[in-house]
């Protein structure tokens, strides 16, 4: 049941990530292409997962998006960590060092975001 939620989500997702590259909306699209990997990792499509979560993370590079970059990172470590632990520990550290250094910085993490 809970597998044909997330099946019957992704096409709104992808219009979503659809619409966002219609209008140039870098950090809609960074949302939308987060939650496709959220949908695909709940499908234990870890493949899939990576592959967005690194587009997210590229377009948050890209564009200076540092709290959600941090984000990106988070969520692909979380996509390779069954699959490949080097991979995992990579993306873990990249997600470590962004926050700490936000923190050192002062800058404010909204724990409350929803992506």
């Amino acid at each position: 049941m809970e597998q044909e939620m997330w099946n019957k989500a992704l096409p709104f997702v992808s219009k979503a990530c659809k619409t966002a590259t219609d209008n140039n909306d870098a950090h809609s699209l960074t949302h939308a292409l987060l939650l496709s990997g959220d949908i695909v990792l709940n499908l234990d499509d870890h493949s899939s997962a990576v592959q967005y979560y690194q587009q997210a993370q590229t377009l948050t590079y890209k564009h200076g998006f540092k709290k959600l970059e941090q984000k990106a990172w988070t969520r692909l470590a979380n996509a390779w960590n069954p699959v490949n632990q080097a991979e995992y520990q990579l993306c873990a550290s990249r997600a470590f060092e962004l926050q700490n250094s936000a923190n050192l910085k002062g800058d404010y993490y909204d724990d409350d975001e929803i992506i």
